[in-house]
């Protein structure tokens, strides 16, 4: 009876440890630079901020993943400071496969992308608006340790739904949409 005790708990150790090197999960934090759409932003359009994502594997190569992030700019108008900031908050499927220490991967995330302007100094208050964003993008993530790996790079095409009563172009003309591209680099932990 003792030896079978013994050999049940070195299986159920074995099973254990394999599942547990199965990656199930991931977690992501990281760097986030958002470059708004020429024809909507102001004469700099880069806002600077940060990007965190959690991902969980529904099948070896399909995961399920939510995104937020969240950028921010303070600029210079007519001697006076306007404070933009942006919020993404996108959930969809990835695709990615292993090859060797490199993993590619491509997304889809669809949610909500708030972006918020102060113009107090200009007698106007706040300026909130709440959009539906799409991100279709990509990157790589490089294996550093077993349950860490680097992300150089994560470049999404970001195309966010807007109220043309609320958006113009540098002509007044109404923008039903805008094209922004946003640049990510990090870290991601494996569990």
């Amino acid at each position: 009876m003792r030896k079978l005790s013994v050999l049940f708990i070195a299986v159920a150790l074995l099973f254990s440890l394999s599942a547990f090197g199965q990656e199930k999960a991931e977690v992501y934090g990281g760097y986030s630079l958002f470059r708004l759409d020429q024809n909507a932003a102001p004469a700099d359009r880069n806002l600077n901020g940060w990007d965190a994502e959690i991902g969980g594997k529904i099948m070896p190569f399909l995961s399920i993943v939510g995104n937020v992030a969240g950028q921010y700019h303070t600029q210079s108008v007519l001697g006076s400071d306007v404070k933009t900031n942006t919020y993404e908050f996108l959930a969809g499927p990835r695709v990615s496969f292993k090859m060797g220490k490199v993993t590619p991967f491509a997304h889809v995330l669809f949610g909500l992308v708030r972006s918020k302007a102060d113009l107090t100094n200009f007698g106007q208050g706040t300026a909130t608006d709440n959009n539906f964003g799409t991100a279709i993008g990509g990157g790589i993530d490089i294996k550093a340790a077993p349950f860490l790996s680097i992300r150089p790079v994560k470049l999404d095409y970001m195309l966010v739904k807007t109220d043309p009563n609320n958006v113009t172009d540098a002509n007044g003309n109404p923008l039903s949409h805008t094209n922004n591209l946003r640049y990510s680099a990090g870290v991601v932990f494996h569990f």
